[in-house]
């Protein structure tokens, strides 16, 4: 009876199989660069890097059957086995990627300037926009004269982020309360004597 290890090494099912997987991690790093260099939808890295999971079997199948020198008569194997691990990858891939958007990031808006003339320009789809809650912070030193610092920080932080278009990061409504509303009416009446949360108590 032969050693297993020395049949595996016979069929070179561990010289393919490392082939496989370097190419195949060289191929999803290329990837991931293409995504974001040409703004695509991140869920391609990872719908490509499961497929690469799920079509090891039929590699090492193929390499079990064919990998040996010399010629190979296609088997009951390769004949049963491979359809069945495509059909199982299909299967778990339109699982977890129905209704995902596989396409670009970005879609084409036609806006109207003053004089009217058209113009086109890429925005990020809503689905891969990243939602920020920016909220003012507390003053804890004990000097008001840094009460300025518990808006304008956060006001600094906002217009810092703009040239972030993937990022939602205005102060926008939550649970119906208009976050930024609330704290500008707080720190300019009351001068920042007022805790937020004596006005809205937003969870």
């Amino acid at each position: 009876m032969k050693n297993p290890m020395s049949e595996l090494l016979a069929r070179r099912v561990p010289q393919f199989l490392g082939l496989y997987l370097a190419g195949s991690w060289a191929f999803v790093e290329f990837l991931d660069w293409a995504v974001e260099q040409f703004v695509l939808s991140p869920h391609i890295t990872s719908f490509v890097f499961l497929l690469i999971l799920l079509l090891l079997p039929t590699v090492v199948i193929l390499t079990w059957r064919h990998g040996a020198p010399g010629p190979d008569r296609w088997g009951r194997m390769e004949s049963i086995g491979i359809p069945l691990n495509l059909l199982l990858a299909a299967t778990v891939l339109y699982t977890g990627f129905s209704g995902k958007d596989l396409g670009a990031a970005t879609t084409t808006v036609t806006l109207e300037d003053e004089a009217g003339n058209e113009i086109e320009r890429q925005v990020p789809k809503q689905a891969f926009r990243k939602q920020v809650a920016l909220f003012f912070f507390d003053n804890e030193s004990g000097d008001e004269t840094f009460d300025w610092l518990s808006y304008g920080t956060t006001l600094a932080l906002q217009v810092d982020l703009v040239c972030l278009e993937m990022l939602d990061h205005t102060l926008e409504r939550v649970h119906g309360v208009v976050v930024a509303d609330v704290v500008s009416d707080i720190a300019y009446r009351h001068r920042f004597t007022q805790p937020v949360g004596d006005v809205a108590h937003v969870t």
